[in-house]
């Protein structure tokens, strides 16, 4: 990508083109898919470095490695370089010189951004890796009706979404006690709150009891359970579970059970 079209993004995304040059911009973008990514990537990466990552943003896979690799050591070092750059070249007046000047150190920064994240995906990508890339809490089942009022299990899952695992194993634990419940809904959300606890083993566990019902979510089993695996390190077991995903390829996520394998082996 040319200097004078990062520098179109950055002035797109910095509110300083007029209406009609940002109509013309997002007509651009409509019509270049690739452009509409490299203004996405640059967004996500200056709220990322301000503190406020865009968590309305779809969780696809793109994200999914952007954010892998904004949270990883490397982005970190970055981050504080191209804060310590942006605090050296803070605009001091809105004239047109000064604003060309910050823009050209945006750019630079972006490109930095976009040439390390290369890099970084270039290399081996490892078990962990794997995990942040492929793994999201999408895929569990939504539960939440809120019809008359929450259930206990439903306040699990929103202390789950809220990022309070402790209080929502508290809440499933409760509904399961009181209710006598076995649902393989209850197993998933328990599975996926014990994995961000880092607790890998009582998550399999849990995805067992998945994998062991006859229900139709019986091969998201399979697959939480492998994404347990690849984020504990055991690439042997990731990989066979992995393989029986791709036996059937109307398991959950079957396709992309294929495309980890390639990177495994």
């Amino acid at each position: 990508m040319n200097d004078q079209l990062r520098l179109k993004i950055e002035a797109y995304l910095g509110d300083s083109m007029s209406p009609e040059e940002a109509l013309a911009f997002e007509q651009q973008m409509a019509e270049d898919p690739q452009l509409k990514e490299e203004v996405l990537l640059s967004r996500q990466a200056n709220l990322h470095l301000t503190g406020n990552f865009d968590s309305e943003h779809p969780n696809n896979k793109y994200t999914q490695e952007l954010r892998s690799f904004l949270d990883s050591d490397e982005a970190k070092k970055l981050k504080s370089t191209i804060q310590r750059v942006g605090n050296e070249h803070k605009l001091e007046s809105k004239g047109a010189h000064q604003r060309r000047r910050y823009l050209l150190v945006a750019a630079t920064v972006a490109l930095l951004i976009v040439s390390s994240i290369g890099f970084f995906f270039l290399k081996d990508p490892g078990p962990e890796k794997l995990f942040a890339q492929y793994y999201t809490n999408d895929d569990l089942p939504s539960v939440i009706t809120r019809d008359d009022g929450l259930t206990l299990f439903e306040n699990g899952v929103l202390a789950f979404q809220d990022a309070n695992f402790q209080e929502a194993l508290e809440y499933f634990e409760q509904y399961e006690n009181e209710t006598g419940s076995k649902e393989v809904s209850l197993s998933l959300y328990r599975g996926a709150t014990y994995l961000e606890l880092n607790n890998s083993e009582a998550a399999i566990q849990e995805f067992d009891q998945v994998i062991a019902s006859n229900s139709l979510d019986r091969s998201k089993g399979l697959w939480f359970k492998a994404m347990a695996y690849l984020k504990s390190k055991d690439e042997t077991k990731a990989i066979e579970m992995l393989i029986e995903i791709t036996e059937d390829a109307s398991n959950f996520n079957a396709e992309e059970a294929m495309d980890i394998l390639a990177k495994l082996k």
